[in-house]
């Protein structure tokens, strides 16, 4: 697709769907600027999955998508990972369960032996001598020593009931017991001496709540998938496929178990390596000889190779015969000790996608502290570039907490495009928080956020940097060999081995991002693809150019080893880090003695600290950053700035992200262009540059990052005093403090005070005993007019009642939407009183207190001391004066997670303005707030600033004499999910600024 589609929802279909409601949503993902939206299945989903409800309700969106403008892309689970169809792949045919090879073992000193081990599908049981350098031909199969036993006897009984009655009544007792608790046993006699025994036994994963997970090394279970799932949506909507429905995500598919296994994998294994994989099963979890890392690296490749085969390939197929782009990603991509246990040799799995993808969760992002997570993304977009891909996705905002901010979503993208990423799936839109849903990986970046009325300046953004970051191609010196094959020989009980070489190459992947040397992870089956072009390394794909290939690991496969030769021969730069590594046969090549290779195959031996400079003397670069030293007089190589650049033409396309929480002085150099370009980048800022022959520099996207904010100000009026605040929507006091009893309390006058507080917050889904009241108390300073008692759907199940006062609410409760969908609210004006009022929630037949309970409407509300969710209500009549200095939670707002108003009237004398040819430029700025802010001049909108700086260029708008200012701020969504009292509001003084 040449258009962009970011941003696209992670749509989480989580509740029972309504019609209107879906609808709704849709308009309001469409009003905000997304493209698309993913139709994601999720735990809650209370409409049968792939029931002819939920295809109609697929139905329904697809065709408002088509009407409205958006794509409704296909998602291939319920929830995650792909592979079950919602679990019904293995409920219906248990055969299809996951299976996994399982090492049993003990220590003999020999002589007799007796080892019972639990059961499953026995394969081998061996005895391997423990001691240096035991050969293969010392190990004794003992498997045709094994068999079944019961080892537990039942308690004694009489029985008679399966037999003619008579035997009962005449006969004598007939006592009865069995032995039960079947065990393989193997009994042999072994010479003297120390051994392990090891029996491998293949047993199926453990189902989980979702079902047993399938096989899909499995081609039937596979297929079996596909017909309940990719067909049944082709044969509702193939008609959209390639337009309206423009593709499908699939979700964290895997191998389970240390090592995975299928019925087929021998045969399949053999076939590959002219070996029998059985009779060398101790490798697969023992470091036993010099034979060992090949073995494991075999089964490793083979794994992958059958889940390409069996499960990725011909869905990918599948996708591109309907017209569809087949995208989604692969987990752990982060880690490559998990690759190799869940997906080994990621890149070759990843490379049958139209839009490969990773995922990015938690709100971390790579750099000094933890530079490995640069290597989910960087793998993703070197895919993408070897292959000649699109673009490459990120599934991302994931398990952020209802903490993160839209300014904390700006610094991971900003990372993640840096990084070379392409698209941005937001993880989630949820359709509900009701009850436990809001505690499922959030937050919900959806109507329930308060930021949501800005959303759509964030998504514009997204837009424009994946619209300017999918032209050309991209541009860097490096290709950074994958060391899978390293990970595959240690693999799984080398941990120390694996930890230090997962150690050093996040080291080295940071240390050339943060000196912007850009580089393309390659494997490989890529670069056996490449040749050399004007001593360059060529891919001819995607037409990238790379000056040097670095390797390093303790193992490289042979294949590449005698290409590299070939290459470095023909005057190729490849340079080796560190010690030469052992070699690895390539799979499915003839055999060689590759253990005996001493031929030099790089061009240059360097140790890793030198890299960097060895890369600055030895390559040369079009870009060159530098920055101002702390004398100012002297420029230094910038670090810990990440560059990403694109070619279009003779044009170049530069993107900057700033790895430090300072403000930086920059200079960009570049040899066509002359004098440097000079700019300031701020604490985890961005800023993304282009520069042509024809009009030079431009900054086209940061209108801050392009202005006079940087330098000395010619005039600055403070106009921090004297704000009129007040919210745009009714405050909330969250009631999270509970008081549980199976006696009812109130009526009867007894202490409740003294009963130990349940906190919902922070000890969600309390299960209530049958007949046990929950109490809640708050304080009323006067009765208003209104007061709403807000629940969500929990409450109406069971037979819950709730009361105020004592007085049981038996009206049927408004449905409305304060922080949801599924929000229900009584008016408990008429039941109040002055001081203390108490809610009262009666679990009858028992259940689960899953949520706090909230209570709305215009008030000003007081905690009673810190850390307390009980609060006195106050009247609040008329908009906050004063200064703007305060908290909200200060202001009478400690759970407010709406915007917050601050209006001024400001008169400006006609002097202030310059009445030069030359106009002023006139900034309104703001030193700090949470967390983001929209102003508003005089009735015109100056725009929406995520992020710091927080600073509005407002020349045109401002005017001599009375001006009207309006700052909308969203605070975080925290306060109101949690009840916990975020800093939220204006805090730094507010200027107008005029340069």
């Amino acid at each position: 697709m040449k258009e962009t589609m970011t941003p696209i929802s992670f749509w989480f279909l989580n509740h029972l769907l309504e019609e209107n409601e879906l609808i709704w949503q849709l308009d309001e993902m469409k009003d905000k600027g997304f493209k698309g939206v993913f139709i994601h299945p999720r735990d809650g989903l209370e409409t049968p999955y792939l029931s002819e409800d939920w295809m109609e309700k697929v139905e329904l969106i697809v065709n408002y998508c088509e009407q409205i403008g958006l794509h409704a892309w296909l998602y291939d689970e319920d929830p995650y990972p792909s592979g079950t169809a919602g679990g019904m792949v293995t409920f219906h045919k248990p055969e299809f369960l996951a299976k996994s090879l399982f090492m049993e073992s003990m220590v003999s000193a020999g002589g007799k032996l007796c080892f019972d081990f639990p059961v499953g599908r026995l394969i081998k049981v061996f005895a391997i001598p423990i001691k240096d350098g035991a050969q293969r031909s010392e190990w004794i199969d003992l498997t045709s020593r094994t068999g079944i036993v019961r080892v537990n006897w039942s308690p004694s009984y009489v029985h008679h009931w399966h037999y003619f009655g008579r035997y009962e009544d005449e006969g004598n007792p007939h006592w009865r017991t069995a032995a039960g608790s079947s065990v393989y046993r193997t009994m042999a006699v072994l010479p003297t001496g120390d051994w392990k025994i090891c029996a491998f036994v293949i047993r199926n994963i453990v189902p989980s709540s979702r079902g047993g997970y399938a096989d899909l090394l499995n081609p039937e279970a596979v297929r079996y998938f596909m017909e309940l799932t990719h067909k049944r949506y082709a044969a509702r909507f193939g008609n959209k496929f390639g337009s309206t429905i423009p593709g499908m995500f699939t979700d964290e598919p895997k191998v389970l178990g240390i090592v995975a296994w299928t019925e087929q994998f021998p045969s399949y294994f053999k076939k590959m390596f002219d070996y029998e994989l059985t009779d060398q099963l101790p490798h697969l979890f023992m470091q036993l000889d010099g034979h060992t890392a090949q073995i494991r690296h075999d089964y490793r490749y083979a794994l992958s190779r059958l889940i390409l085969e069996s499960f990725i390939e011909p869905i990918a197929k599948w996708c591109q015969e309907h017209h569809l782009l087949y995208t989604g990603h692969l987990s752990p991509e982060e880690d490559p000790i998990g690759q190799t246990h869940f997906t080994p040799y990621l890149m070759s799995l990843l490379r049958p996608f139209s839009l490969p993808g990773t995922d990015l969760i938690a709100g971390l992002i790579g750099d000094e502290q933890r530079p490995l997570l640069h290597l989910g993304p960087k793998l993703v977009s070197s895919v993408a570039h070897h292959g000649g891909k699109p673009g490459a996705m990120v599934e991302t905002f994931g398990a952020n907490g209802w903490d993160m901010t839209i300014g904390d979503m700006q610094r991971m993208t900003d990372w993640l495009f840096v990084m070379g990423i392409t698209d941005i799936v937001t993880h989630a839109q949820f359709y509900s928080i009701d009850g436990q849903r809001k505690r499922e990986a959030p937050p919900s970046i959806f109507y329930q956020s308060s930021y949501w009325s800005f959303y759509e300046t964030y998504s514009q953004r997204l837009t424009d940097l994946s619209n300017r970051l999918k032209r050309g191609k991209h541009h860097c010196h490096v290709l950074l060999y994958y060391p899978q094959s390293s990970f595959s020989a240690y693999y799984p009980d080398e941990k120390q081995k694996m930890e230090q070489l997962r150690d050093r190459l996040a080291w080295l992947q940071h240390e050339l991002l943060a000196n912007q040397w850009d580089f393309d992870w390659v494997d490989e089956d890529a670069l056996l693809s490449m040749k050399l072009e004007n001593g360059k390394w060529k891919n001819e794909i995607s037409d990238e150019s790379y000056d040097v290939l670095l390797l390093f690991g303790d193992f490289l496969e042979s294949e590449a080893v005698l290409f590299c030769k070939r290459m470095v021969d023909q005057g190729a730069e490849a340079w080796l880090l560190g010690e030469p590594p052992r070699l690895i046969q390539t799979a499915q090549k003839a055999a060689s003695n590759v253990a005996s290779y001493t031929e030099q195959f790089w061009s240059r031996q360097i140790v890793d600290p030198a890299l960097i400079t060895e890369l600055r003397n030895t390559v040369k670069r079009e870009v060159v950053l530098l920055e101002a030293a702390d004398s100012e007089a002297e420029q230094v190589y910038a670090r810990e700035v990440y560059m990403h650049t694109r070619m279009v033409g003779s044009a170049k396309l530069i993107f900057l992200v700033n790895g430090q929480k300072k403000w930086r002085r920059l200079f960009v150099h570049l040899d066509e262009a002359g004098q440097p370009k000079q700019l300031s980048l701020a604490p985890e800022g961005s800023i993304y540059l282009e520069w042509s022959k024809s009009a030079g520099w431009k900054q086209p996207l940061d209108k801050v990052a392009n202005s006079d904010l940087y330098e000395t100000p010619s005039v600055t009026l403070d106009i921090s005093d004297s704000w009129n605040i007040q919210p745009k929507t009714d405050n909330v006091l969250v009631l999270a403090d509970w008081h549980c009893s199976t006696e009812e309390l109130l009526a009867s006058k007894k202490s409740i005070t003294l009963l130990p507080i349940h906190r919902l917050t922070t000890q969600p889904e309390r299960h209530m005993q049958p007949g046990e009241h929950a109490y809640c108390r708050f304080f009323l300073d006067a009765v208003p007019a209104a007061l709403y008692l807000v629940t969500e759907s929990f409450a109406l199940t069971n037979g819950i009642t709730i009361s105020v006062n004592g007085i049981e609410l038996n009206t049927a409760p408004k449905r409305v939407r304060r922080y949801d969908t599924h929000n229900y609210e009584w008016n408990i004006a008429s039941v109040l009183k002055q001081g203390l009022n108490w809610v009262t929630v009666y679990f009858p037949n028992g259940g689960v207190f899953c949520e706090p309970l909230r209570l709305y409407g215009r008030f000003l509300a007081e905690l009673c001391y810190a850390g307390a969710m009980t609060g006195t209500i106050k009247q609040m009549d008329t908009a906050l004066d004063g200064s703007v200095f305060s908290e909200w939670s200060y202001l009478g707002f400690p759970h407010y997670s709406g915007v917050m108003m601050y209006e001024k009237e400001l008169v400006i004398p006609e002097g202030w303005f310059l009445k030069e040819e030359k106009a002023a430029s006139i900034w309104l700025q703001i030193g700090n707030l949470a967390d983001t802010a929209r102003c508003v001049i005089n009735g015109n909108d100056a725009g929406t600033v995520l992020s710091k700086p927080y600073a509005w260029e407002v020349t045109t708008q401002l005017h001599a004499g009375v001006n009207h200012i309006l700052i909308l701020v969203a605070g975080g969504t925290l306060a109101t999910m949690e009840g916990i009292s975020k800093r939220c509001g204006i805090f730094e003084s507010i200027n107008l600024v005029r340069y």
